[in-house]
């Protein structure tokens, strides 16, 4: 028999020893569970393991490896400590221990708990194991949310890592001090736009001048690492959430999003009247008179503001004709007239991921598609009266003259 080993470490079991070694806890796994494979004379096929991975994130490599192996019949059993290190998801205890493992051939066990897919007995254990597991998690987020909020209102910093231009303090880690070389460029910003320089154009003066971008700088200065991305640029929404941010005035400002839940790593955007602002707890980078003059021109001006989705009956009907991407909406200033109108954007473009711009002024687009649709409406009243006046065409039941024979 070969069996797959799984250990995962707990979010709340973050006891390192260091940052190379694994931790105490996987370790543990790892010895029991080889334990007891050679207590029954199994082969271990692998041994895969996902370290700071919550039980219900759907995106831990090893976790996705050993669903692979499995589906490729690899091994007869994965084995566990418990079933909450495999899934704290009902849905995949369901999907997985229930159906998919059983059509793969392999068994699933876990040691703590009990747990045998072979045994058909103690399949409602399962499933009440993996809802108590999922009902755990859900508390326990809620929990850690209420903390989090509590230590936001009392002005302290809880994130991982500070807002650009700042640093956290080394004597406290829940409060802010300034990164000097940062905060030059958060100062630059504001100056630039209280001088006429819109976002795009500060976007673009960034990229040329090639400064690193918030997260470019994050990575080059701190643990933080992220090998989705390759190529890090300024954007024009990176430059608006630094001009909106009140923590450049000394104002420490949280909860600006949020996640949609547990389960997920998606967040939304928070309103603004929502956020947690506590003042005065850090050392200011911007004067608040500047602060509050630039609020005022970025609401009349409305650089770059996404077209609000129930404006436009079009909206998400609209393909780049060329990429296939959607067609984004933006709003643009006419310098000439000082005024703003919307205008349509490949969004592979917006993103500066390739394509060409596409641009084009809404009134343009309303014109071209009521054009079509009086074409298209023009020729189905033909067709439809056509199909009309043959249904009302008197039949001749039988009583027609004959046609002459030929």
């Amino acid at each position: 028999m070969k069996a797959a080993v799984y250990c995962r470490l707990s979010e709340e079991d973050k006891n390192k020893r260091s940052e190379n070694d694994d931790s105490e806890s996987i370790q543990n796994q790892k010895a029991m569970l080889s334990d007891y494979c050679k207590e029954r004379n199994w082969d271990i096929y692998d041994i895969y393991c996902d370290e700071d991975f919550s039980g219900v994130d759907d995106t831990r490599p090893e976790f996705n490896r050993l669903l692979q192996d499995a589906k490729n019949k690899k091994f007869n059993i994965i084995l566990c400590k418990s079933q909450s290190r495999f899934t704290r998801d009902s849905i995949y205890v369901e999907d997985y221990l229930h159906n998919k493992f059983q059509q793969w051939g392999v068994r699933f066990i876990s040691v703590v708990d009990s747990v045998d897919t072979q045994d058909k007995g103690n399949k409602k254990s399962r499933q009440i194991n993996g809802l108590v597991n999922e009902w755990y998690l859900e508390d326990l987020s809620d929990n850690i949310r209420k903390t989090f909020d509590t230590k936001r209102k009392m002005g302290e910093f809880i994130g991982a890592f500070a807002p650009y231009g700042y640093v956290k303090d080394e004597k406290d880690k829940n409060k802010l001090v300034v990164d000097d070389p940062a905060s030059l460029i958060v100062k630059r910003i504001f100056n630039m736009y209280v001088n006429g320089n819109s976002m795009e154009q500060i976007k673009k003066t960034f990229n040329l001048e090639d400064i690193p971008c918030p997260t470019k700088y994050k990575e080059q200065t701190t643990t933080y690492k992220n090998a989705m991305i390759k190529h890090y640029l300024w954007t024009s929404e990176t430059v608006k959430r630094i001009l909106t941010n009140p923590t450049y005035i000394g104002n420490m400002t949280q909860g600006r999003q949020m996640k949609v839940n547990y389960k997920t790593n998606k967040f939304i955007k928070i309103p603004r009247e929502k956020w947690i602002i506590s003042e005065n707890t850090h050392e200011a980078i911007i004067d608040e008179g500047k602060f509050n003059l630039v609020q005022t021109m970025i609401e009349q001006n409305g650089h770059y503001q996404k077209y609000e989705r129930t404006d436009h009956i079009l909206n998400g009907l609209l393909r780049c004709g060329d990429c296939g991407a959607k067609i984004t909406y933006r709003r643009e200033l006419i310098k000439k007239n000082n005024t703003k109108i919307f205008i349509t954007l490949c969004s592979t473009y917006a993103k500066r991921n390739g394509c060409t711009r596409h641009k084009m002024g809404l009134e343009e687009l309303n014109d071209l598609v009521i054009q079509d649709v009086r074409s298209i409406s023009k020729k189905t009243i033909l067709c439809h009266n056509g199909i009309i006046a043959r249904i009302n065409k008197p039949k001749c039941r039988g009583r027609c003259p004959r046609r002459p024979e030929k």
